[in-house]
């Protein structure tokens, strides 16, 4: 380390507008965001995707949810890439194909919710990451209001 990034940490903040958001190495912007939101994550230098490429921003997946059921993972090193560029939920077909199966109920339920009175008929989603066993939950308003789940 040659000492030019004060802390060992990346911020960012995206905005709707087309010339808005800013990337901060180093360090936090706290006019972006209420500090109790955040969390932190060990990024993993070791973790790979499916294809084995490495993947940057990963920390290790210990467990998913949806509901009550647990979502089979490929390996003990599954990881979990930090995406934000990304609003939806993308990875490993397999476990990506049980999540949906899963909260769509084998198809009964749509992928697709447009009505917030639907919302209560869909599972909670629940990622459990790093050894530290720290759950962060997703209720069906916050994972598939206006969004395609895959």
């Amino acid at each position: 380390a040659k000492g030019y990034v004060g802390r060992k940490l990346v911020s960012y903040w995206t905005s709707r507008n087309l010339n808005g958001g800013e990337a901060i190495l180093g360090d936090l912007n706290e006019s972006r965001y209420d500090p109790a939101s955040l969390r932190y994550y060990p990024v993993s230098r070791n973790l790979t995707t499916v294809n084995k490429v490495p993947a940057l921003w990963a920390v290790k997946l210990v467990e998913l949810r949806v509901g009550n059921s647990i979502v089979g993972l490929p390996s003990a090193d599954a990881a979990f890439v930090l995406d934000t560029g990304s609003s939806r939920f993308k990875g490993d077909p397999t476990i990506i194909d049980n999540i949906v199966r899963l909260i769509t109920a084998n198809g009964i339920r749509s992928q697709t919710v447009t009505n917030p009175a639907d919302l209560d008929s869909y599972p909670d989603f629940t990622i459990v990451l790093v050894e530290l066993a720290e759950r962060e939950g997703f209720e069906p308003s916050k994972h598939l209001y206006g969004h395609l789940i895959a």
